[in-house]
């Protein structure tokens, strides 16, 4: 059963909770520090151009603070695919995350790189923003 000490100062407020076994001590640390928001947001889109054949999100590491929300084209003609690099469509052995026309996916990740969309159809595009 865990003991709890909590100590609230000016500069760092710190709880510790300690098993009172010795043997099985857990002690954890919270220092409070605030949330830290995005300062800044970026968008763009990504053309399939050859169904079957993955495309990344971006060609370069590219930092996300945050959250990547990725939206399929509401006049796409077939399906999308999410993934990482070996996601394939519909037919292929590793198709990823479905999006329907104008579905969408919130994906939590700290580069845009890494992030790769198929498509059953030639020409079908995704659009995302993130922070």
């Amino acid at each position: 059963m865990p003991i709890y000490d909590r100590k609230w100062g000016d500069e760092d407020d710190i709880l510790n909770a300690v098993y009172d076994d010795p043997n099985k001590a857990l002690k954890v640390n919270i220092v409070s520090g605030g949330v830290v928001n995005p300062t800044s947001i970026t968008h763009g889109s990504v053309t399939v151009s050859t169904a079957g054949t993955a495309v990344p999100l971006a060609t370069s590491a590219t930092p996300v603070s945050k959250v990547v929300t990725i939206i399929a084209d509401i006049n796409n003609t077939g399906l999308i695919y999410v993934g990482n690099s070996s996601v394939t469509n519909g037919s292929g052995a590793n198709p990823g995350f479905t999006l329907v026309q104008g579905a969408s996916i919130d994906i939590y990740i700290d580069d845009l790189s890494k992030i790769y969309v198929d498509a059953d159809n030639s020409g079908d595009k995704v659009y995302f923003i993130m922070t």
